[in-house]
């Protein structure tokens, strides 16, 4: 009982860092008004999906497998899949910044 809780417990901080992550990465963009409200909007709404689906998937994928490591291993790799597949259109479909744009260290360190 207690690996399960603790399991659980490290889902929740790694959850809540990488929702953090990916809020801070799309916030440090160069969009503003209405681009980075939709921007946010989508972040959420995706968090939000996969909170309310990624439980049923994932007892699925762990239901239909035999032994306890393809358990573990068949639900990690569906997942990994899945991040893989949808790189490709993120980075053909999100904007670019112009090079005037962008920020480097040395500039926010300077200011």
């Amino acid at each position: 009982a207690a690996c399960l809780i603790g399991s659980r417990a490290l889902g929740g901080v790694g959850a809540a860092l990488s929702e953090t992550a990916a809020l801070t990465t799309v916030s440090s963009l160069p969009w503003q008004g209405t681009h980075l409200a939709k921007a946010l909007a989508g972040v959420e709404v995706v968090v939000g999906i996969g909170s309310a689906v990624g439980s049923g998937v994932g007892g699925a994928l762990y239901a239909s497998c035999g032994t306890a490591a393809a358990a573990f291993l068949l639900p990690c790799s569906a997942l990994a899949a899945a991040c893989a597949i949808s790189a490709l259109p993120m980075l053909i479909l999100l904007p670019r910044a112009a090079p005037e744009q962008q920020t480097t260290a040395s500039t926010v360190a300077a200011t």
